[in-house]
């Protein structure tokens, strides 16, 4: 018999089909308060018979219905009078430890023994666990709190910076105008710190915190083409900032919440309707899992792998000579030198970079985003060009734009080796930015010394392969 109060919900729960135990009584229901999520409760009794036969045959029981119940995704607790005296419940701790679950009753329940069990999954649901002699029986009273409550979602602190309140034109107080030339590795540390005080005082780091966002958004048809209007609106505005044009996109702003929070209700309910109150809520949650949560390797065992994998293969035995210059290859007076860099193919070159909005760090400290807001001063420009002159000048480039920084991406959904993994360079910016000014001046040498066959239409600008087949 269970007694409960009135206003808990109670339904017998299903153990058929679970196998008899002949020596195991066990009571099972699945309880609910309110709209806090079902827990269930589960009552054994197992008569005090220590015949190893019959031991092996309860503990066998015993494992399968503590897995069942871990199989039913809710917060449970296994309680009663298991009678394992001495020795008996060391095979028990082993099962609830590769069961991961804990056993919360540590005083003896009848004399000297501990004979009364309480199994939980979660024992931080548990307020207290309290064993009283109530002098009703040979065996204590054993009974604890639970907490039905969610516990309380915590905010995420998130660093970002404003960088469209920076002016052009007090970026050019940072960066006085170059008057000699100076060596490019205290060249490019005086670069770097002019830029880093530039962009710490202009567009200091702010802090905001929210909540994590829980639930899936869905979106219908009808949504997407109005975020498609008001992304619409938003590039009007940027072009003329009207008050009209103004009022529209706010209009269209707030009707784009309007129906995502409409779609997602009615997801969420055809989900419910499907699967039912609970699993509907699981499926609306998010499933994000980490990709490194099953490596047991560090990042500098992971650092090595990729550092050490190239070594075999750069082995002084593996060298080999240059192949033979290509009879067909035209002669070129004169050799190909890199000159300083002009104003002009700096432009370009920045002109032809992507992703210049990215707010990501480089090993410099530096993001394509602060590039980008100071670009604007024709100062920043002209000490960008002397750092690269200097480098072109004095043919080496400095150490502080030697270090990449390499990112490992899985292969897999659940890599354990380094071999799972696709290591991908990060450059530090500048140094890409570099790369890109000599490629114009290499592009521009081959394209005038006339390198590349005529025949010749892939990776070359204004040529495709479809142009090949139609001339």
């Amino acid at each position: 018999m269970v007694i409960v109060r009135d206003f808990i919900k109670v339904i017998e729960f299903d153990l058929s089909d679970l196998p008899e135990c002949s020596n195991i009584e066990v009571l099972t229901i699945k309880c609910q308060v309110g709209f806090n999520k079902s827990i269930i409760i589960s009552c054994l009794y197992r008569h005090p018979i220590y015949q190893k036969h019959t031991v092996d045959l309860d503990y066998t029981y015993i494992e399968k219905l503590l897995s069942y119940l871990l199989e039913c995704n809710l917060h449970f607790f296994l309680m009663g009078d298991f009678n394992l005296r001495d020795s008996y419940i060391n095979k028990l701790n082993s099962i609830l430890q590769s069961l991961d679950l804990v056993q919360l009753v540590d005083k003896a329940t009848r004399g000297r023994q501990i004979l009364d069990l309480l199994i939980c999954k979660n024992a931080t649901n548990v307020n207290s666990c309290k064993i009283v002699d109530v002098c009703l029986a040979d065996h204590k009273l054993v009974y604890f709190d639970v907490m039905l409550k969610n516990p309380k979602r915590k905010k995420i602190k998130v660093q970002f910076r404003k960088y469209d309140n920076v002016n052009p034109q007090l970026v050019s107080q940072y960066f006085p105008v170059p008057s000699e030339y100076i060596e490019p590795n205290l060249n490019v540390e005086v670069f770097v710190n002019n830029l880093t005080q530039a962009i710490d005082k202009l567009a200091p780091v702010c802090t905001k915190s929210f909540y994590p966002r829980t639930s899936k958004i869905y979106v219908s048809d009808l949504t997407k083409n109005i975020i498609a209007e008001r992304d619409a609106a938003s590039c009007v505005l940027r072009r003329d900032p009207s008050v009209e044009n103004e009022i529209k996109l706010r209009q269209l702003k707030k009707a784009v919440k309007k129906h995502i929070a409409i779609d997602t209700a009615t997801e969420a309910g055809r989900l419910i309707k499907e699967h039912g109150f609970w699993k509907g809520l699981r499926l609306m949650q998010y499933n994000k899992t980490d990709n490194l949560e099953c490596l047991s390797n560090s990042p500098d065992e992971i650092n090595d792998f990729f550092v050490n994998v190239s070594k075999p293969v750069c082995s002084n035995d593996s060298i080999t000579e240059l192949p033979a210059r290509p009879s067909l290859l035209p002669s070129i007076a004169g050799n190909f030198t890199f000159k300083p860099i002009s104003l002009t193919e700096l432009n370009n070159a920045w002109k032809s970079t992507k992703n210049k909005k990215s707010t990501s760090l480089d090993t410099m400290g530096i993001s394509p985003k602060m590039l980008d807001v100071c670009m604007s001063s024709s100062s920043f420009k002209l000490n960008i060009i002397c750092l690269f002159n200097s480098i072109i000048i004095s043919d080496c480039i400095p150490l502080k734009m030697k270090c990449a920084r390499v990112v490992p991406i899985a292969k897999i959904s659940k890599p354990l080796t380094g071999n799972d993994f696709r290591p991908v360079c990060i450059q530090p910016n500048p140094l890409k930015l570099l790369e890109k000014c000599m490629k114009c001046q290499l592009n521009a040498f081959i394209d005038s010394n006339n390198i590349l066959s005529v025949k010749q239409y892939g990776f070359r600008k204004n040529h495709s392969t479809i142009l090949r087949w139609c001339t």
